[in-house]
């Protein structure tokens, strides 16, 4: 074998060569896995990019010392930091008066145009609530392919995304008023029904040879996902014989007990139509239905999901909170002179129950009677 620099004859086992110190091909360093160190290599994803940015906030601070620079900037950051986290975004870079956040990324996420808007909205939000109106923040939000790959700096890593796309929201961003939110057009595309726009004139933008489609995020819709699909027409419901046939025998043995029924399989296949096809035909029937759909910004909120069954319950029955009800006949069951305070709690409503809050290392069992109870002391009319 021999050195691929100088020609020279090379032993067994060298690591270098021996006349001119030229690396043996065999023994040369090789790129580093980035799982083996723990990092994310870099990759090519759809998702979406907001840059949020204090306007003219070195006129706010130019006359000031750091540490009071910092204590006039910094409230507004966290705001910022909040509302990207609490929407499931990450914080990909930090100025010192703005921020571009990630949603989608480093885990794909199929609503990551719908979180990026509500931290949008947030963010406005709660900067607003800072009580200080010189500061006013600029917010861009686009959806599109990016390469996403992590930085190592001197003492810290950074997971970024690089590409057109982000130039394309720091432009947005640049050309928003104070207070005000421009979307992209893709990212309208992704959210529309789920969120309410305002058409804006394109805007020529720096660096883009032609004028740019822009919306005017207005507001969160409040509509389900389901809602918001339903309402652009659905095609013919066709097919699924055994699984509604499976659907309508269980609720024909429902009885007295109840009864469980969850619908699995993979993404797509049609799960959300079969349910609300079924319901449908059951409300035909003159069944009383009560309807909770999950959100994703919900899946940290404690009882989300029953107390958007608590709700349509006691609407149903036009029952509020503070009712006690109908207790069941017989014995009556422990804690049921706090059942109205336990419903209060869940319900995020004022408790003026001064013997709920001495119990309250102990609400839970005081809950888990009430629900037990809640479907036996006010049975529905009709299945």
């Amino acid at each position: 074998m021999s050195c691929q620099v100088c020609l020279s004859t090379l032993k067994a086992g060298d690591l270098f060569c021996s006349s001119c110190g030229a690396i043996v091909p065999e023994h040369s360093p090789k790129p580093q896995v980035a799982g083996v160190r723990g990092r994310i290599a870099g990759e090519r994803k759809y998702l979406t990019v907001l840059c949020a940015d204090l306007q003219r906030s070195t006129d706010l601070i130019s006359e000031l010392d750091p540490e009071a620079a910092i204590s006039r900037l910094e409230p507004a950051l966290i705001a910022m930091r909040t509302a990207v986290r609490r929407s499931r975004g990450i914080v990909s870079k930090e100025g010192g008066d703005g921020l571009i956040a990630l949603f989608g990324a480093p885990h794909a996420d199929d609503n990551h145009a719908v979180m990026a808007c509500h931290a949008a909205v947030e963010l406005v939000r709660r900067i607003r609530l800072l009580d200080d109106p010189a500061l006013q923040v600029r917010v861009g939000v686009h959806s599109g392919y990016v390469v996403a790959h992590v930085i190592e700096a001197d003492f810290s890593s950074i997971y970024e995304a690089g590409g057109p796309a982000v130039h394309l929201v720091k432009r947005l961003e640049s050309a928003a008023q104070g207070g005000q939110i421009l979307v992209s057009e893709s990212c309208q595309s992704l959210a529309t029904g789920l969120v309410t726009f305002n058409t804006l004139p394109p805007k020529r933008l720096e660096g883009f040879s032609a004028p740019v489609p822009c919306y005017e995020l207005a507001e969160i819709s409040g509509l389900t996902r389901w809602r918001a699909r339903s309402t652009k027409g659905l095609s013919s419901f066709v097919g699924r014989a055994d699984e509604v046939s499976l659907l309508e025998r269980a609720a024909q043995d429902i009885g007295s007990s109840g009864q469980i029924i969850a619908l699995v399989g993979t993404a797509g296949i049609g799960k959300s139509r079969m349910a609300h096809e079924f319901v449908s035909g059951l409300r035909q029937k003159d069944w009383q239905v009560l309807e909770a759909e999950c959100n994703p910004l919900e899946q940290a909120v404690p009882y989300a999901l029953l107390k958007k069954l608590l709700q349509n319950a006691l609407q149903a029955g036009n029952i509020a909170p503070a009712d006690q009800g109908e207790l069941p006949e017989g014995a009556v069951p422990a804690h049921a002179d706090l059942w109205p305070a336990a419903l209060c709690t869940v319900l995020d409503q004022p408790v003026n129950d001064a013997r709920w809050q001495s119990r309250r290392g102990r609400p839970s069992c005081c809950w888990k009677t009430f629900t037990g109870s809640m479907v036996r002391a006010r049975p529905p009319s009709r299945p």
